[in-house]
């Protein structure tokens, strides 16, 4: 993590420490309690793994427990959605937040919250294409099912300095593309007819992005692009050039 993901993660449990493990948990009959709360029940907050919370990250809200179960559980469930061992989508984690009306939640604890996905978004966009488990289009995605206005995370991409992050850029928009449809296709996670995909496809092809690009190929050429990211970056320039007329007209 980084150290600015570090310091947000550390603000979550501060935020949510007044939420402690209820004696009582209202589940669904068709779930059963050992393994979905068992560890929770027995262990620190901090020492619960992935494989311990991977049941409660599928079924909190929905099948297992209420807000305030959530609330206890949320710190350590985004420490493993950023480390990336949560053997559950990001994108149905991260929602749980907007199941459980968390723009009603206090105040300190809203800014926990943004403060932790802007730290995790600036890390995601830092880290090289290989070496991610998942696509940034995953941690966007799940950031855009709790952010209606995704403004100040796509500015942030857009004028980042860290070479790593205009790889993403071209990845992302070569992953999204379907070009036998002459369209972006959004994550499976996000409704194509949702405002957050549609102020997604509207940055994208815009002049800035492809000026992110085109500079973000020169600095990787010199950085010793291999051939697979040459074509990436390509591809990537290609496609936002096509679309950038269609917009303009």
């Amino acid at each position: 993590m980084t150290p600015e993901l570090e310091q947000a993660v550390a603000g979550l449990y501060e935020a949510f420490s007044v939420y402690r493990m209820p004696e009582e948990v209202e589940m669904s009959p068709y779930r059963t309690p050992e393994s979905e709360i068992g560890a929770m029940k027995t262990k620190p907050l901090r020492d619960l793994s992935a494989h311990d919370l991977t049941p409660f990250a599928f079924h909190a809200l929905t099948t297992v427990g209420n807000s305030e179960l959530l609330k206890y559980a949320l710190p350590r469930l985004l420490e493993l959605v950023a480390a990336d061992e949560l053997a559950v989508n990001p994108e149905i984690v991260v929602g749980k937040l907007a199941y459980g009306q968390w723009r009603a939640w206090p105040a300190t604890e809203q800014g926990a919250i943004r403060r932790y996905l802007m730290a995790w978004w600036r890390a995601s966009l830092g880290q090289g294409v290989q070496e991610m488990g998942f696509g940034i289009d995953t941690v966007l995605t799940a950031i855009a099912q709790v952010e209606p206005d995704l403004t100040l995370y796509l500015e942030a991409w857009e004028l980042s300095v860290v070479s790593a992050s205009t790889d993403q850029l071209a990845s992302f928009v070569v992953d999204l593309w379907r070009g036998e449809r002459g369209a972006f296709q959004p994550n499976p996670f996000l409704s194509k007819d949702s405002s957050e995909w549609r102020q997604i496809e509207r940055w994208l092809v815009r002049p800035e992005v492809l000026r992110c690009l085109e500079d973000g190929q020169l600095l990787a050429l010199k950085r010793g692009l291999d051939a697979e990211s040459y074509d990436l970056y390509d591809t990537a320039i290609e496609t936002v050039r096509v679309l950038l007329p269609q917009v303009s007209t």
